[in-house]
């Protein structure tokens, strides 16, 4: 199978550059801001390049807006072939992303993949996605590399989905040292030109060799480079191994100066048993938005959660959500 171009380096020339990374609030940000304007910026290095998740809208409703979604981000390798995809994951409001290359290339796949994004929504159900925004960090070196990429492949597990990082197909976990992972798919070639553009909603040029199944849905493996993802990890076992640390607070103040300690499913339940004390109904879609407001104000002084993850759950949109901030 023809493959795409591989990164030409790992992690090359970050030893001489003597980065300090501050942990404190925005402090990745801030870096990310600074080497912007240096002569870095147009050095190859990877970076976590991830967006908000939105307060109240989706990405992906349905299995087809997911395989859609994930056909946008082969397309997108396509579009900008100097940006390496390391790993991935698409929740159904917000999306993350392990890409090598200069800031500028890997911001601009960024760009590209918010903008079919964009227009794929738009066409579906006529919505304007508002608040789809993205931030990239810098990854320093080897260890934090592998943190990121396993903090990527749990998102789901983290949100309480119950399924095993390598497990959720909406993203690049199945693939990791699963030579199985692309049975179910055939050549790209065995079909029409017609039926290519018709069922992936561009006339960008798809290799033929690419692997597809029944559904449309490109394997992932055409555009991520898992033969040197793989690499970091050595072996399986290292990967599971790494996979079982909970590393999701620390990231999180390192990208946004706060965490969320708790799964969503423990949160609901938190959320119900409080709505029930505080209104008589542990119904949550019962509530009003003073009643919704009230309660995170509530949650907010038993520090169970953060402001973002409950106004997420409950459904409360931003302009809503300032007004306890």
């Amino acid at each position: 199978m023809k493959h795409l171009p591989r990164a030409d380096g790992d992690l090359r020339g970050l030893d001489k550059a003597n980065i300090s990374i501050p942990v404190a609030s925005g402090g990745f940000a801030e870096l990310v801001i600074n080497l912007s304007n240096s002569h870095m910026s147009q050095a190859k290095h990877y970076y976590h390049c991830a967006s908000k998740g939105l307060e109240d809208n989706v990405l992906f409703a349905s299995r087809e807006q997911f395989v859609s979604g994930m056909n946008r981000v082969g397309i997108c390798r396509i579009l900008i072939p100097e940006v390496i995809i390391f790993a991935f994951v698409l929740m159904d409001n917000h999306v993350h992303f392990i890409l090598y290359g200069t800031l500028e290339d890997c911001n601009r796949f960024m760009a590209q993949y918010k903008r079919l994004t964009c227009i794929s929504v738009s066409q579906d159900n006529g919505r304007k996605l508002e608040g789809f925004e993205f931030n990239s960090w810098l990854i320093p070196n080897k260890e934090k590399l592998i943190e990121k990429i396993c903090y990527v492949l749990r998102n789901p597990f983290v949100a309480g989905m119950g399924v095993m990082p390598t497990s959720y197909i909406w993203g690049s976990g199945p693939l990791m040292f699963n030579p199985e992972s692309s049975r179910a798919f055939h050549p790209l070639g065995n079909t029409s030109i017609y039926s290519r553009r018709k069922n992936f909603s561009t006339t960008v040029d798809i290799p033929s060799d690419w692997l597809v199944d029944d559904k449309w849905m490109l394997w992932p493996g055409n555009y991520v480079d898992l033969i040197r993802a793989e690499s970091h990890f050595g072996c399986a076992a290292k990967l599971l191994y790494e996979l079982c640390k909970k590393n999701e607070d620390l990231i999180n103040q390192e990208m946004y100066g706060s965490s969320i300690s708790l799964h969503d499913n423990d949160v609901l339940s938190i959320l119900e048993r409080n709505a029930e004390d505080l209104f008589g109904n542990k119904c949550l879609d019962y509530l009003d938005v003073e009643q919704r407001l009230d309660l995170i104000r509530a949650m907010k002084k038993q520090g169970t959660s953060d402001v973002k993850q409950l106004g997420r759950l409950l459904h409360l949109k931003y302009s809503e959500l300032r007004r306890i901030w």
